[in-house]
């Protein structure tokens, strides 16, 4: 039996045609247009700031554990600002944010996966799955989007225009790089459920991101 039922792979093999970017990029509501530098075409704005979201807050919680341990936390916890040159209020508004976006994705995870448990019953391989099913991974693909969206509204809401241009540049550069050098070749990635290889890794003793 083919395990297609990987919701992160199914979604986006299924859907990457329709909401591949071009140059510039479709603002969310309340967004004013911003330009992504050039990208492979299935790379999406959302595919970027989710992973950034991520990415956040898991070395915030690897910080966390080095101060159980006693140990310096400075660059975990700063790495973003540091990196990105946000103001101390920006560096406090990408992480509450982050905090948020991803409570609000693990609540999506644990709903979908029943979505994709009905399915998987019903379908057990992909070449059954009719339009219907597909209609239903687009419509769950399209929730998390307006989810990871609505929170790169708060960031620009919250920050100068230039300043959130320079952001979003930089999480194009940044966190994008990740994900295409984990994911090589002109294909959408299997999910982006952890920090991929090449990502800033935590100190000696920290424990690792758990596994998807």
């Amino acid at each position: 039996m083919t395990k297609w039922f990987r919701l992160p792979l199914v979604i986006a093999l299924s859907v990457a045609p329709v909401f591949a970017q071009s140059a510039v990029v479709a603002p969310a509501v309340g967004q004013s247009a911003v330009v992504a530098p050039p990208h492979p075409s299935w790379m999406t704005d959302s595919m970027v700031f989710e992973f950034l979201f991520k990415h956040v807050m898991f070395l915030e919680s690897s910080a966390n554990q080095l101060v159980a341990m006693g140990k310096d936390d400075s660059a975990l916890r700063h790495h973003f600002k540091n990196m990105a040159r946000l103001t101390d209020r920006e560096e406090a508004l990408l992480k509450s944010t982050a905090s948020d976006a991803v409570s609000g994705l693990t609540a999506w995870n644990a709903s979908s996966s029943q979505v994709l448990k009905g399915l998987q019953a019903q379908y057990p391989t992909l070449a059954l799955l009719p339009a219907s099913g597909l209609q239903q991974l687009q419509s769950l693909d399209s929730q998390k989007q307006q989810l990871v969206q609505s929170h790169m509204a708060t960031l620009q809401a919250g920050m100068p225009a230039g300043d959130y241009q320079k952001f979003y540049n930089f999480a194009w550069g940044s966190e994008g790089a990740h994900i295409e050098r984990a994911q090589p070749g002109a294909k959408p990635p299997a999910g982006i459920q952890k920090p991929a290889p090449g990502l800033q890794q935590p100190a000696a003793g920290i424990q690792q991101a758990p596994k998807p």
